[in-house]
C-alpha cells in the first residue's frame, strides 16, 4: 500500500547540432519529438503493485509509457531522487509481463547520495516502451526522459585506416558486417569528446586509432558503446556490427560525436597516460578522467628519482571501478567508488589500471600523497612475491580499508629455530603465516572485542629461508615484527603442531607445552605393531584438557579415555594400534600454566612378569637400513645367555635369535632407537637394552637374510585371480555375474575381488582393498578355489593390511580343503604388522588343498556394532610349494601379472605401458618395412618386477579376416619372427636373437603357438618381423602375442615366484658361491686370479681400497670383473707397481647384471688394483601435484638433511618439480645455498614423472662421477618414450620414493609397474610410502646409499695372450762419445790381481806385462784427467792373502793411477784373496759421494778364504759401489767361469773372460762404455750398453740403472721407447 504519490517533474531536451556541407551525414537534426505521449504534471501515476511469488517486480512500483517512431531515435532516461533512499529504474517493452526477467533496461540506486539514475544512450526500435520505477521507499523521484532523432544521412564509403572516409558529428550506417574506417572532420585540437555508438540488436565493436593508425583503445557489446575522453582531432574510430539472428533486418547503426567537460586529464586516443609522482607533500592538481561501461583506463606513475626513499599514496574518487595496481612482478586490486591505494615505493614505477564495473560511468578524479618515514613501511602491492624483509626489521603498515590484505616476507636465515611472530594493531584480525610451500600457522580473532593490542600468536618453529604473514583487517595501523627464540628445547612442544606438522613422539621423553583457548596440541608417533602405550600427564592447576587418539586420521572410540576431561596429575594407559598415531589435547579450561606429558611403551612380556623392577643396560649401535642382517648375541649385551624367555619390542625388524642367545637385526632397519626387554625363566629381574640405529656406524655381525622363508622362496601365488583362482557363493553370499556380493550380506562385507588380485597398495580406496565386516555382527569368511585343476601342495600364506582406516583386522585363521566338504585348519595366527607383508609358513609344513578359507577372528562380538568396527584386508596370498604349482607353462605377459608392454623407441605413441598386452583383433596392425627387411621394433615387453625370465614358447594373434578392416587390401602376413631378448632391461643391449617361422595354419581365433628353437633368456623382449618376399613395403604383424615362461620346476623359479616385495626376483640361472670370499684388511690385499669373490667397502674421500695382483709365469692380461651392490658402480683405477696409471684397453658390460669387465694388460711386476668412489651428482625430483601436496614438506627438509652429509666440492645437487622449473641454472654443491632456495622454491606442478626424468637424465649424461636419480611421485603420470633410452645414457640410477596411487585417477597396478622399471633396469631402489614417516625414512635410506660406505666384489683371471714385445733403446745426450760422457761423473776403483800366476807367460810375455799394458791403455783412453781413480792389489807376499789399497780412490789421479800400474811386481807363490780385496772396499769408498764403479782383474780362481759373493751383495745394498765388473784372463781351461759371471750379476756388472792380450784390451774397452740394466720389480730383465744395441722386452712399466741413477721407461707393444740420459 502507498501512503502517499510522490511528484514527478518530465521534460524533454531538444539538441541541435550543425554540420558543414561536404561532409557524409550532413544535414541537420529535426528537434521534433518522437515521444507519442508525454506527462506535464505531477505524476507518473501508476498502480501499486503487491509482490509476486514468482520473482517479479516487488511493490511501490509506478509505470509510464511512451512509443517510438523513428527508427535509430536515441533516449536517455535520468531519474532523480530528493533525498537518500534506494529505487530502481527499468525499460520494458510495454506489451511485456510483470516479471523482472522482462526488463529490456534495469538499474539500482542504492540511497548512498542523491545523484541521478541514468539509462543512457538507447537506441530502441520502432515500437511502445514502459519506464519503471520501483521505490524503496516513499520519495519524490525527477524522472527526464532526453531524445536525439536520427540525422538524414549516412555513410556510404567503408575507408581504410590508413585513408579513413570524414564524417560528420552524427551519422549513421549500414549494418552489413563490414568495418568502416571513418573520421570526424568537425573536431577542435583544444576540446575533448565524447563517441557514442548505439544501434537497436546484436552486437557491435567500436576501436579508437591514434594519428599513426595505431589501435588504442576499444569498446565492444550491446548498445551503447560510449568512448569519453577523447582529446583533440588527431584520432580516428572504426565500427564493426555483427548481425543478430534476423540477417534480413535492415538495420543502422548510429554514430554521435558529443563535446564534453575539457577538463579531464585522460585522453582515451591514447593507449595510456603518465604522470609524475611529487617527492614532497600533495600534489594539489587532481587527474581527471571518464569511464565508460567496458572502458579501462591505464595510467604509469613514474618515478622522477630512482634513489627516493619517499612513498606515496594514490586516491580514486569516481563510479564505481576495479582499479588493478602493479610494482614489479607484484600486482593486486581493489574495487569501489572512493579508495585510497599504497603506499607505494617512490624509487618504482607503478601501473595503474581503472576499469568500469558495467553498467557504472562517469567522471573520476586521481591525488597523488607522497610522504615520508624513517621506519620500514609495508608497501604494496604485496603478495607471496613482494619484498622479502630482514628478520630483524620492523614493518609498519595500514589497512586502507576493511577487508584489505597485507603480504610481508621476512628472510629467517640458513637455520630453522623458534621465533616469535608479534603482531601489535587492535584492527587485525586474521594472520597466517606461509612457508613457500604450505600453511605454517593461521588463526583469527573478533576485533569488535578490542581486548587487546596484541595479537595472540604461539611461538613457532619456522625456517630456513622465507617466510610470508599474511595479515588483514579492518582500517587502521599494525606494526609486525619476528623475534628469534633459538633452537628449541628437546622436551618443548612446538608449533606449528597441526597436520603435518604433528610433533612426532620420542618415547619416554618429557614434554612441556601451553595450551590456549581453541589451540590443540597433537603428538604422533608410527607403531609397526599394536603395543600397549602408558601417557603420563600433569595437567596445571585449574585447566581441564580432553585427550583424544586416533588412528589413520579415526578416532579410536575404544580408547578407555575417549573425550575424557583430564586434569590433575595422573598416568593413563591406551592401546597403540598398528599404523600413524595421533594423540590430541584440547584445553576444555585454559591456562598459561605448562603442562607435562610423557609417552611410554608397556612391554607385553606375558603373564607374571614383574615390570615393576627393569634393569636398563644402555644403547647398543648397529647400522641403520643395512642391507645385511645383524646380530646381537645376549652375552655381548651383558645378558647371560641361559636362562633367558622371551623378549619384546615395538620392532617386528628384531627377534629373539635360535637358542634364545642373540638379537637377530632384519635389513633395513630404520634409524632411531629401538628398546627391547628380555625377561627371564629364572625370575631374575626384566632387563631393558636399547639398539641404536645410526647411518654412520658398521654393521654388527653382518649375516644375508632373505625376506622370505626359505620354504616359501620362489613358490608362486595360487591364489591370484590372473591365475585362474575364484572366490565360491556361500549360504547369503552368493556372487552376482559381475562377481559381486549382495549389497545388503549379514557382514556388510564387499569387493572381495581385491583379496587376491594382485594389488597391496597402501590406499583409502575401497577399489583396492576387500571389506570382511563393516559395523555387523557377522564376519564374512570369504572362501576361494585355488588356480589349477588338481590338489596343489602349499606352504603357507602371505597377508598384507594396507588399510589406512581403523581397522579390527588381527587374528585369523587358514583352513584348507580338497573337496570344499572337509575342512581342516592349518594355521592359527595373528598379523603383527600393518604397512608390511605379513608372512606365515604353516607349522606342519606342506599340505595339500584345492581349496582355501580365511576365517578372520573376533572376540568381542557383541560390542563390535557399537563401535562402527571395519575388518579389512588388502591382499591375501597362497604358496604353493616352490617348483610344484603344477601350472605348467604361465603366460607371463599379462599386466595382472605385473607385466608392462611399453614403446622405448621407433614410431607409435607411448599412451601407457599396456601396450600389447590388450588382446585386440578387430583392427589389422600394419608396420613398414624398415631398412634391412624388418619392421619397426619399438615395442618392448617386460615381466613382473623386472626380472628375468626363460621363454620357450610364443602364441601369436592376427586380425581375423571377417572382420571389415582385414579385406583382400591388406599386406601379407608376416612369416618370420625375430624375438630378441636382453637381460638389462627395455633399452637394451638385445643379447640374445632367435628367429623363428610363423606357421600358416591358424587356428578358430586366428592364432599359433610355436615352439622357440632355444629358450629366450631376458628381462625385456622386442619381437621383430619379416616376410618372405623381400619386395615388401608393409607386412600385417600379429596384433597381441603371448609369452609363456619355461614350466617351473627345482631347477627355474618363476618370475611370479615369492620374493622381496617391488624386486626383481634372484635369476635361479646365476649360481650363487657366497663361500670362500676373500675380504678387504687394512693391509696385505692380494687379488688372487682363480676366480675368487673379493670383498670390500669404500666411500667417497673417506675410504679407498687398493688390491695388488701379481702375474703367474707367462700371464699377460689381467680380466677384471667389478660389481658394486645395488646402485653404485665402483670406479676402478690400475696402476703399475710405481704408480703408473694402466688404462684398460677393454670394457664390457657383464651379462646378467655380474658388473663391468676390466681387460688390462698385466706387466711382469704385476699392478695395483685402486677401488673408489667418484664424486657424486644427485638430482631430485618431486610430485608438488594435488595427490602429493602432504608430502611436500617432510620431503623438502629430508632433501635439506641430505644436503648436510654432502662432500664438500665432490657431491652437487639439483632439484626440480615435476613440470616446473629447475630450482636453479647451476648445480649446487653448497648445503647452505641448497636449503635457502629450498625454502624458496614455488609450489605447484603436475605428475609427468617420466618427462621429469627424461630432462634430469640428459643433465646427468655430461657429468662425470656417480649420478643417481631421486623421485617422489605416485607414478600415475603416464609414459614417456625416450625416458630407458636417455637413462641408458645418463648411466644414472633411479631411486623412486612411490606415494600412493589409489585415487580418483590413480592406477596402483600401472603406476608400481612404472616405478618399479625406472629402478630395477638402472640399478636404483624403490621406496614405498605407507605413512608419512616413510617419507623420512625413505630419504634417509637413500642418503646412506649414495653417501654412505658402498660394498663390492671383485673377481680376477689371468691369461696369456700374444703380445708383440716394444724395444728400448738408452742414447746418451751430448756431443761426444758415449764411453766418455758416461765416465766424466763416475769413480773407478781397480782392483789388480798381483798374485804369483801373473808371472806365468802367453807365448814369450808374462801375463802382468799383458794386463799392465791394456790396464795402462784403459786409463789413458777411459779416465779423464778430473776423473779420480784408485788401485788396490791383492796378492802380496809368498804363500799369504795380502792386499794393499796403492792409490785412494777418494783422491787418486789418473797420473798417480798410472805410475802406480807401472810398479806393480807380482811375487811368486802369492795367492789370489779375491775376497779380502773385496771386504776391503768398504774403507776405501767410504768417503766417496756419487757413483763408483769397481773393476776387478784376476787370472785365477779365489785361494783364500771368504764370501765374495756376499760381500758384493752388501756393496750394492749399501751404495758403495754402484757397479762391480769383473774381467778374468787366461784363465785355466777348467776354472768355473760361472762363479764369476754370478759374481757380475750380484754387483749388476759385465763379465768378461779374456784368454789373451788382445782379447784383454777389448774387455776393457767394452767395460769402458757406458752400460745400462732393464730392471722390472727390482730383477734385471736385459742389459745393454748406451747407445747399443737395442732391447726387446714386453709391454710394461721399467726401471733404466746407469751407474746407479735409475730412469723410468715404459713400453707398447711393438713400439720402440727410448731413454735419453741427461734429460
Amino acid at each position: 500500500m502507498v501512503s502517499q504519490l510522490r511528484r514527478f517533474a518530465v521534460g524533454v531536451i531538444l539538441l541541435s547540432l550543425m554540420v558543414s556541407d561536404n561532409t557524409e551525414g550532413s544535414g541537420t537534426i529535426s528537434a521534433a519529438s518522437n515521444l507519442e505521449s508525454m506527462a506535464t504534471e505531477v505524476p507518473l501515476t501508476g498502480k501499486d503493485r503487491d509482490a509476486t511469488s514468482d520473482g517479479g517486480l516487488a511493490t511501490s512500483l509506478i509505470e509510464k509509457t511512451f512509443s517510438v517512431t523513428v527508427p535509430n531515435t536515441v533516449v536517455t532516461i535520468t531519474a532523480t531522487p530528493d533525498d537518500h533512499i534506494g529505487f530502481r529504474l527499468g525499460l520494458k517493452q510495454a506489451d511485456s509481463d510483470d516479471s523482472a526477467q522482462s526488463l529490456i533496461y534495469d538499474r539500482r540506486h542504492y540511497g548512498r547520495s542523491v545523484e541521478p539514475l541514468t539509462l543512457e544512450h538507447l537506441s530502441l526500435p520502432v515500437g511502445k516502451y514502459t519506464v519503471v520505477v520501483q521505490r524503496d521507499d516513499v520519495v519524490n523521484v525527477d524522472l527526464m526522459i532526453n531524445t536525439l532523432l536520427p540525422p538524414e544521412s549516412h555513410v556510404t564509403r567503408k575507408g581504410e585506416v590508413k585513408s579513413p572516409t570524414p564524417i560528420g558529428n552524427d551519422v549513421l550506417g549500414n549494418a552489413d558486417s563490414q568495418s568502416y574506417f571513418i573520421k570526424p572532420n568537425q573536431l577542435s585540437p583544444e576540446k575533448v569528446y565524447s563517441a557514442v555508438l548505439t544501434y537497436p540488436s546484436a552486437s557491435a565493436t567500436l576501436y579508437i586509432f591514434d594519428e599513426k593508425g595505431q589501435k588504442v583503445n576499444s569498446r565492444g557489446g550491446e548498445s551503447p558503446l560510449t568512448v569519453t575522453g577523447l582529446r583533440g582531432d588527431k584520432w580516428a574510430l572504426s565500427v564493426n556490427y555483427k548481425f543478430g539472428e534476423n540477417r534480413n533486418e535492415k538495420v543502422r547503426w548510429r554514430l554521435t560525436i558529443l563535446e564534453v567537460d575539457d577538463a579531464l586529464s585522460f585522453d582515451e586516443a591514447r593507449s595510456e597516460e603518465s604522470i609524475t609522482t611529487e617527492p614532497d607533500g600533495i600534489d594539489t592538481s587532481e587527474f581527471r578522467g571518464w569511464i565508460d561501461p567496458s572502458d579501462t583506463d591505464r595510467i604509469v606513475f613514474e618515478s622522477p628519482d630512482p634513489l627516493s626513499e619517499s612513498a606515496y599514496y594514490v586516491h580514486y574518487k569516481g563510479p564505481k571501478a576495479k582499479l588493478r595496481f602493479k610494482v614489479g612482478a607484484a600486482e593486486s586490486s581493489r574495487e569501489g567508488h572512493s579508495m585510497s591505494l599504497g603506499p607505494f615505493a617512490g624509487n618504482r614505477s607503478l601501473a595503474l589500471s581503472i576499469a568500469s564495473k558495467r553498467p557504472y560511468f562517469g567522471a573520476y578524479t586521481l591525488n597523488v600523497e607522497s610522504i615520508k618515514s624513517d621506519r620500514l613501511i609495508a608497501l604494496e602491492p604485496e603478495g607471496p612475491d613482494s619484498e622479502v624483509y630482514a628478520a630483524s626489521d620492523k614493518i609498519h603498515g595500514a589497512f586502507s580499508h576493511s577487508g584489505d590484505i597485507d603480504y610481508i616476507s621476512f628472510d629467517l636465515g640458513p637455520v630453522a629455530q623458534m621465533w616469535r611472530p608479534i603482531v601489535l594493531g587492535e584492527t587485525v584480525n586474521r594472520v597466517e603465516l606461509r612457508s613457500p610451500y604450505e600453511t605454517l600457522y593461521q588463526t583469527r580473532r573478533d576485533v569488535r572485542k578490542k581486548d587487546r593490542r596484541r595479537f595472540p600468536i604461539p611461538d613457532l618453529y619456522m625456517g630456513p629461508g622465507r617466510v610470508t604473514v599474511q595479515v588483514s583487517g579492518l582500517s587502521g595501523d599494525y606494526l609486525l615484527f619476528m623475534k628469534p627464540l633459538g633452537l628449541p628445547l628437546p622436551s618443548s612442544e612446538r608449533e606449528p603442531n597441526q597436520s603435518p606438522f604433528f610433533r612426532r613422539v620420542v618415547f619416554e621423553q618429557d614434554y612441556r607445552g601451553t595450551l590456549t583457548e581453541s589451540d590443540t596440541d597433537n603428538f604422533s608417533f608410527f607403531l609397526e605393531k599394536a603395543a600397549r602405550l602408558k601417557v603420563d600427564l600433569s595437567v596445571p592447576a585449574g585447566a581441564l584438557y580432553q585427550m583424544d587418539h586416533q588412528v589413520h586420521g579415526q578416532t579410536n572410540e575404544k580408547s578407555p579415555h575417549y573425550r575424557a576431561h583430564l586434569n590433575g596429575v595422573s598416568s593413563y594407559e591406551i592401546e597403540g594400534l598398528a599404523g600413524e598415531n595421533v594423540v590430541s589435547l584440547t584445553p576444555r579450561v585454559s591456562s598459561p600454566a605448562e603442562y607435562q606429558i610423557k609417552f611410554s611403551f608397556i612391554p607385553s612380556l606375558g603373564e607374571n612378569i614383574d615390570l615393576s623392577n627393569v634393569n636398563v643396560n644402555g644403547n647398543h649401535l648397529v647400522k641403520a637400513f643395512s642391507r645385511m642382517g645383524q646380530k646381537l648375541s645376549l652375552k655381548s649385551l651383558g645378558l647371560a645367555s641361559v636362562g633367558r624367555k622371551d623378549i619384546w619390542t615395538p620392532s617386528t625388524n628384531i627377534t629373539l635369535g635360535p637358542q634364545k642367545a642373540q638379537l637377530v637385526l632384519a635389513p633395513d632397519l630404520p634409524d632411531g632407537v629401538y628398546p627391547v626387554w628380555v625377561s627371564s625363566a629364572d625370575g631374575s629381574p626384566v632387563v631393558r637394552v636399547n639398539i641404536e640405529a645410526n647411518l654412520k656406524a658398521v654393521d654388527k655381525n653382518p649375516f644375508p637374510v632373505e625376506s622370505v622363508p626359505e620354504s616359501m622362496r620362489g613358490g608362486i601365488n595360487v591364489a591370484l585371480a590372473a591365475l585362474g583362482a575364484k572366490w565360491l557363493s556361500q549360504d547369503l553370499y552368493t556372487f552376482d555375474p559381475d562377481g559381486k556380493l549382495p549389497r545388503h550380506n549379514p557382514a556388510n562385507a564387499s569387493n572381495v575381488s581385491a583379496l587376491n588380485d594382485g594389488v597391496s597398495s597402501l590406499t583409502t580406496d575401497r577399489g583396492y582393498y576387500h571389506v570382511l565386516s563393516n559395523n555387523a555382527d557377522k564376519i564374512y569368511n570369504p572362501t576361494l578355489k585355488l588356480a589349477g585343476t588338481q590338489a596343489t601342495p602349499i606352504v603357507g600364506v602371505v597377508i598384507t593390511n594396507r588399510v589406512e582406516l581403523l581397522n579390527e583386522a588381527s587374528r585369523f585363521a587358514v583352513d584348507v580343503s580338497v573337496d570344499n566338504i572337509n575342512w581342516v585348519e592349518v594355521l592359527n595366527e595373528t598379523l603383527q604388522s600393518w604397512d608390511k607383508r605379513n608372512v606365515f609358513v604353516f607349522p606342519d609344513g606342506a599340505v595339500d588343498a584345492a581349496y582355501v578359507r580365511l576365517r578372520p577372528l573376533r572376540s568381542d562380538v557383541s560390542a563390535a556394532k557399537s563401535r562402527n568396527e571395519l575388518i579389512g584386508l588388502t591382499e591375501f596370498e597362497v604358496i604353493a610349494k616352490p617348483g610344484e604349482a603344477g601350472l605348467g607353462r604361465i603366460m607371463i605377459s599379462d599386466a595382472n601379472l605385473g607385466a608392462s608392454g611399453r614403446i622405448v623407441e621407433g614410431k607409435g605413441y607411448p599412451r601407457s605401458i599396456n601396450i600389447g598386452l590388450i588382446h585386440t583383433l578387430g583392427k589389422p596392425l600394419i608396420k613398414p618395412v624398415m631398412e634391412g627387411g624388418y619392421t619397426d621394433s619399438g615395442l618392448t615387453l617386460s615381466f613382473k618386477n623386472q626380472s628375468i625370465a626363460e621363454i620357450d614358447e610364443i602364441e601369436f594373434s592376427f586380425a581375423k579376416p571377417d572382420t571389415p578392416q582385414a579385406d583382400s587390401a591388406s599386406p601379407p602376413l608376416a612369416q618370420y619372427a625375430i624375438i630378441k631378448g636382453s637381460v638389462s632391461g627395455p633399452a637394451g643391449p638385445f643379447q640374445q636373437t632367435v628367429e623363428i617361422q610363423i606357421p600358416s595354419e591358424l587356428d578358430e581365433n586366428h592364432s599359433v603357438r610355436v615352439s622357440l628353437p632355444e629358450r629366450i633368456r631376458a628381462k625385456a623382449v622386442r619381437i621383430e618381423y619379416r616376410s618372405e618376399d623381400a619386395s615388401a613395403k608393409r607386412v600385417q604383424v600379429p596384433t597381441f602375442y603371448r609369452l609363456y615362461e619355461r614350466a617351473e620346476s627345482a631347477e627355474y623359479s618363476s618370475v611370479l615366484g615369492l620374493g622381496t616385495e617391488y624386486t626383481a626376483r634372484p635369476y635361479s640361472g646365476l649360481s650363487s658361491d657366497q663361500e670362500g670370499a676373500i675380504i678387504y684388511m687394512e693391509s696385505a690385499n692380494s687379488l688372487s686370479t682363480d676366480l675368487r669373490r673379493h670383498i670390500g667397502e669404500v666411500e667417497l674421500k673417506r675410504q679407498t681400497n687398493r688390491w695388488e695382483v701379481k702375474p703367474k709365469g707367462t700371464e699377460n692380461t689381467l680380466v677384471l670383473v667389478a660389481k658394486g651392490e645395488k646402485g653404485f658402480s665402483p670406479n676402478i683405477i690400475a696402476t703399475t707397481l710405481a704408480g703408473k696409471t694402466v688404462d684398460p684397453f677393454k670394457v664390457v658390460e657383464s651379462v646378467i647384471g655380474k658388473g663391468t669387465v676390466y681387460h688390462f694388460d698385466l706387466p711382469v711386476s704385476g699392478l695395483n688394483i685402486m677401488v673408489s668412489e667418484e664424486s657424486r651428482s644427485t638430482v631430485f625430483l618431486m610430485d608438488q601435484s594435488s595427490s602429493a601436496q602432504a608430502y611436500i614438506a617432510r620431503a623438502r627438509r629430508s632433501v635439506m638433511d641430505y644436503a648436510d652429509m654432502m662432500v664438500d666440492g665432490e657431491d652437487r645437487v639439483h632439484f626440480g618439480a615435476l613440470g616446473r622449473d629447475w630450482l636453479s641454472d647451476d648445480w649446487i654443491s653448497d648445503s647452505v645455498v641448497l636449503r635457502k632456495k629450498l625454502m624458496e622454491y614455488p609450489t605447484g606442478g603436475n605428475s609427468n614423472g617420466e618427462g621429469s626424468i627424461i630432462a634430469a637424465a640428459q643433465r646427468l649424461q655430461s657429468i662425470e662421477g656417480t649420478r643417481s636419480i631421486v623421485i617422489l611421485t605416485d607414478g600415475d603420470g603416464g609414459v614417456s618414450k625416450g625416458v630407458f633410452t636417455e637413462l641408458k645414457a645418463s648411466n644414472a640410477r633411479v631411486f623412486p620414493i612411490k606415494l600412493s596411487s589409489a585415487r580418483i585417477w590413480g592406477n596402483p597396478v600401472q603406476a608400481m609397474t612404472t616405478v618399479i622399471q625406472w629402478s630395477e633396469v638402472t640399478g636404483g631402489e624403490m621406496s614405498y610410502v605407507f605413512n608419512h614417516q616413510d617419507i623420512t625414512d625413505a630419504y634417509a635410506r637413500i642418503s646412506s646409499r649414495l653417501l654412505g660406505p658402498k660394498s663390492y666384489e671383485l673377481r680376477a683371471e689371468s691369461k696369456t695372450r700374444l703380445v708383440k714385445p716394444g724395444t728400448i733403446a738408452v742414447i746418451a745426450n751430448t756431443g761426444g762419445s758415449a764411453q766418455k760422457s758416461m765416465s766424466d761423473s763416475s769413480t773407478h776403483h781397480i782392483l789388480f790381481d798381483a798374485s804369483g800366476s801373473m808371472l806365468k807367460r802367453i807365448g814369450n810375455t808374462r801375463r802382468i806385462e799383458i794386463a799392465r799394458k791394456a790396464v795402462l791403455n784403459f786409463a789413458k783412453n777411459a779416465i779423464t784427467d778430473q776423473q779420480k781413480i784408485g788401485l788396490r792389489v791383492f796378492g802380496g807376499a809368498p804363500d799369504t792373502c795380502e792386499t794393499s789399497l796403492i792409490v785412494d780412490p777418494e783422491t787418486g789421479t789418473k797420473a798417480q793411477f798410472i805410475e802406480a800400474v807401472s810398479g806393480i811386481s807380482p811375487q811368486n807363490k802369492a795367492k789370489t784373496p779375491i775376497a779380502a780385496a773385496l771386504s776391503n772396499l768398504t774403507n776405501d769408498l767410504a768417503g766417496i759421494s756419487g757413483s763408483t764403479r769397481v773393476l776387478l782383474l784376476t787370472d785365477g780362481e779365489e785361494t783364500c778364504d771368504g764370501d765374495a759373493g756376499a760381500i758384493i751383495d752388501e756393496l750394492i745394498k749399501t751404495e758403495l759401489a754402484g757397479r762391480v765388473d769383473i774381467v778374468s784372463f787366461s784363465l785355466d781351461l777348467d776354472a768355473d767361469r760361472s762363479v764369476f759371471k754370478r759374481w757380475a750379476e750380484r754387483g749388476r756388472g759385465l763379465y768378461i773372460d779374456a784368454q789373451d792380450g788382445a782379447s784383454l784390451t777389448k774387455a776393457l774397452e767394452q767395460i769402458t762404455h757406458a752400460r745400462y740394466d732393464v730392471l722390472n720389480n727390482g730383477q734385471i730383465v736385459a742389459s745393454s750398453k748406451v747407445g747399443g744395441q737395442v732391447v726387446s722386452v714386453p709391454k710394461g712399466d721399467y726401471i733404466i740403472r746407469v751407474n746407479g741413477k735409475m730412469y723410468p721407461a715404459s713400453v707398447e707393444s711393438g713400439q720402440e721407447t727410448q731413454v735419453i740420459l741427461g734429460e
